[in-house]
């Protein structure tokens, strides 16, 4: 497989895998029966493995994102289950919240979907914040979608003079 190819593991003993290749390291599935999914990536240390683990469970809530709301955020809370909350990196969990975001926009869930942009959003510094203007774009489609049209306008109107001022 090359970067960027999606594995998908199936088989009718144990629930469907879904993993993106993300870099050239070699990969071991290990998978466990129908009841309850836990991949495991080897490599050389815990931390890489906590990696590895967290893309995988939100590389499967991705695909998941337009099937099946329930089975998506499922992988999203396996992913903050492997590397929790409080110590997962900033970037982890701002990839976590945006995700449940995206879902939340999807099955139009607007208030959930704007509560996950907001907290995506405050896990960043002030200089990652201002690098992030999808993420900011996106809380605004959301502002708009839920009848918060004053929030969406202002949203928009803060990018459009920071984009100016720069």
């Amino acid at each position: 497989a090359n970067i960027g190819d999606e594995i998908i593991i199936k088989s009718d003993n144990f629930k469907t895998i879904y993993y993106t290749i993300k870099d050239k390291r070699r990969i071991t599935v290990i998978v466990e029966s129908i009841d309850e999914i836990v991949p495991i990536i080897t490599s050389r240390s815990k931390s890489n493995n906590e990696q590895a683990l967290f893309e995988v469970y939100i590389d499967s809530a991705n695909y998941f994102l337009k099937k099946d709301a329930k089975k998506s955020i499922e992988y999203v809370t396996k992913a903050f289950e492997t590397v929790s909350y409080n110590k997962g990196s900033k970037h982890q969990n701002t990839i976590a919240f945006e995700t449940l975001g995206d879902i939340n926009l999807y099955w139009k869930q607007y208030d959930l979907a704007i509560d996950n942009y907001k907290k995506s959003i405050a896990t960043l510094s002030l200089k990652e914040v201002e690098a992030t203007i999808k993420l900011r774009i996106k809380l605004a489609l959301a502002y708009n979608l839920n009848n918060n049209y004053q929030e969406s306008l202002t949203t928009y109107k803060n990018l459009i003079n920071k984009r100016l001022n720069t």
